[in-house]
């Protein structure tokens, strides 16, 4: 029986409709009537109609729950909205000709009140709004001039003046941020040499040779790469085979004690092929699509442009930094000769390896073996990547034990970390070059160009935020501040620069206050605690305990956590200031960076005006996945109370880093006095953290 059942559903499943002869042939087949055949179909065919109206049904009934739940925060949404219809009236249906001018300190989003010791509230403003100088008590200032003359980081001559950027998604394809000229070190003006034609055949043979190595790794995998021991098994290079394979010639050393880091990986970005090859020869370009791994990038010299086509045969001599965004980590030079060649139809190959600095009248602690991508266009919109990182690194320089396990394993500049920043940047460009707002953006920001201003001003916040991080070589406060973050924290880390801003007083400086620590929570878990606008209250002193509301809603990639957002703080005493927020997470790390900003500076990006003008003060927090055992750090004191944790070997922690910048005055800055309300403030909002979390 159950034989003759699967040859009926067989026959079936060939066949719903069949005619008279089909309906005999099988009657024969199964020794039954053809009228029975023919009623069979048509109960089967019956029974499959309302087997498939019920799950569509069954469907129906989801969607329309689905969308019933969805209408209820629709509602509940719309009764916030009604909470700040007044503060966004005057926002995007004032008057221009009858607005007023806004209060000075409000153009870099400040509020003018402080909850601080009056001693220090003349001479002291936060960042972040915790306290900041009322308007009298700084001078008037004059009307913000145009913004003509600000310089651009990593521009192939250093910081010019005259030298406008081009913001994410502008012609140019790529994002060049205006920024103040001493946030990034420069590398001093190198004198121009008349090389000579030997000497230029001399480093063409040098980057040629690289290139063939690097096409080598690229294309072959054992037994040159291996699986490292690490849990993620990422590709490292296999010493004793790499030494079989290339020699090393006319090589300079960085001494008889060093480390080599080794990675390689692969990826598809949405950039065309040739697109993305002139991008990535622009060091302009270079330093803006690594945001967060580059701080400057210098184009020395340029040897050969190469062809006007393609691009092949470019040689250009380059100076770079990179860092980790952590105060405890130290920055990289490199000196690297950069060369591109087309090896086949729709394959380029660009190639970074070091060049002798001394010979230049430099001096270098890294050096790069030849390292770089391999860029294969697979569409018109898209392009495979290989990337390949070979560093070699003096042990003398140290890196501090929270971070060791990151840095020396290749996790913080590995070649996984190059091509998750290049993705990053790509979808970043592709939702600028949008020309329409997507159904899941939400608020004020209303028209596509609006929506490319606001993106182009958060890119620049976040440059600016990563370039405040290079605490390297910089004062740290005594002791006694570090007691303040508790007995085992990592102490606080300062550095002051001078004030850039045409909108403030001269004898206004820029202090920036940063610190790592460890906390036993995941790194997701870290991210979605920072990011939600309901728990900002619990720990951002801009808030000093009231709730924010979300005002606007920018998708900012692919990833629904990556995002740009407009927040309106229900403090009395900031109706007149907005905190612009990006967050961004992806498997090696995450992000929150935030920068108040006055209102009017808002309409004017939110209505699609030149953005580059605002100004921008960013403080934020960054957070990457802990790499050791918890039980290596658990010296380390997570209760702000001096006490070491102990946990099991199991528990998921997080390597967190918090960074503020701070205004104030010159003379008040040279005052011992005034430094205890600098640290303050970033212990206290560490401990507030702790208390949320644990």
């Amino acid at each position: 029986m159950e034989c003759r059942m699967e040859i009926w559903l067989w026959i079936f499943e060939k066949c719903q409709h069949p005619d008279d002869q089909q309906r005999s042939i099988i009657a024969a087949e199964l020794g039954l009537e053809p009228k029975q055949v023919k009623f069979w179909f048509q109960n089967k065919r019956t029974q499959v109609k309302t087997q498939l109206e019920r799950a569509d049904n069954t469907t129906l009934r989801l969607e329309n729950s689905r969308l019933r739940s969805e209408n209820d925060t629709l509602k509940e949404a719309l009764k916030n909205y009604e909470k700040v219809t007044k503060i966004l009236h005057s926002f995007m249906k004032e008057d221009p000709k009858s607005s007023q001018a806004p209060d000075p300190v409000l153009r870099l989003g400040l509020p003018t009140e402080s909850s601080m010791d009056p001693s220090f509230g003349k001479s002291l403003t936060l960042a972040m709004g915790s306290a900041a100088p009322s308007s009298s008590a700084l001078p008037p200032l004059p009307p913000r001039p145009p913004n003509k003359n600000n310089p651009t980081i990593g521009s192939s001559s250093g910081a010019k003046k005259n030298n406008p950027a081009a913001g994410i998604g502008s012609s140019s394809g790529t994002a060049a941020v205006v920024q103040d000229a001493n946030v990034l070190p420069t590398l001093p003006p190198a004198v121009p040499r008349a090389r000579t034609e030997a000497h230029k055949a001399r480093l063409l043979e040098t980057a040629r040779a690289a290139k063939e190595e690097l096409v080598k790794l690229m294309w072959t995998n054992e037994p040159l790469w291996i699986k490292s021991s690490s849990a993620d098994k990422r590709l490292v290079l296999d010493p004793e085979n790499y030494q079989k394979y290339f020699t090393r010639a006319n090589n300079f050393t960085l001494g008889c004690k060093s480390r080599v880091e080794t990675s390689k990986d692969s990826r598809i970005v949405k950039i065309h092929a040739i697109k993305l090859v002139d991008m990535l020869l622009d060091t302009v370009k270079w330093g803006c699509i690594f945001s967060t791994i580059i701080t400057n990038t210098q184009s020395m010299e340029v040897i050969e442009v190469g062809s006007p086509q393609n691009r092949s045969g470019s040689l250009q001599m380059i100076y770079e930094e990179m860092h980790v965004l952590s105060p405890l980590v130290p920055h990289r030079e490199f000196y690297l000769i950069r060369y591109c060649e087309q090896v086949k139809a729709g394959i380029w190959v660009i190639v970074n390896v070091s060049f002798d600095p001394k010979k230049e009248g430099h001096h270098a602690s890294t050096r790069r073996f030849p390292s770089g991508c391999l860029i294969h266009q697979i569409s018109d919109t898209s392009s495979e990547v290989i990337w390949v990182e070979h560093v070699e690194v003096d042990a003398k320089v140290e890196t501090h034990k929270m971070y060791r396990e990151v840095v020396n394993n290749g996790f913080a500049y590995g070649a996984e970390r190059w091509l998750m920043e290049l993705e990053r940047t790509s979808e970043r460009i592709n939702c600028v070059a949008a020309g329409y707002i997507p159904m899941y953006d939400t608020g004020v920001v209303a028209s596509p160009d609006g929506r490319k201003s606001v993106m182009r001003l958060s890119h620049k916040m976040v440059r600016k935020f990563c370039g405040s991080l290079i605490m390297t070589s910089k004062v740290k406060f005594p002791a006694h501040f570090d007691e303040e973050a508790g007995e085992h924290c990592t102490g606080v880390r300062t550095t002051i620069r001078k004030n850039q801003d045409p909108n403030l007083p001269n004898d206004i400086v820029i202090i920036t206050v940063s610190t790592s620590f460890w906390l036993p929570i995941p790194s997701q878990n870290l991210f979605n605690f920072f990011k939600d606008p309901l728990k900002r209250p619990q720990w951002d002193a801009l808030c000093d305990g009231n709730g924010v509301i979300e005002i606007a809603h920018i998708a900012n990639g692919t990833h629904p956590n990556n995002y740009i957002s407009i927040m309106q703080p229900m403090r009395v005493g900031l109706n007149d200031v907005v905190i612009l927020q990006e967050s961004f997470i992806d498997p090696l790390g995450a992000y929150v960076v935030y920068s108040p900003i006055n209102m009017t500076d808002l309409k004017t990006a939110a209505t699609g005006g030149d953005s580059s003008a605002i100004s921008v003060l960013p403080s934020g927090i960054t957070i990457s996945e802990d790499r050791l055992s918890s039980s290596s750090i658990m010296n380390i004191d997570v209760t702000g109370k001096g006490k070491a944790v102990v946990g099991s070997s199991s528990t998921r922690g997080s390597l967190s880093s918090i960074s503020f910048q701070i205004l104030m005055s010159a003379s008040a800055s040279e005052n011992p006095d005034s430094m205890p309300a600098v640290t303050s403030l970033i212990t206290s909002t560490i401990q507030n953290i702790k208390e949320a979390l644990i």
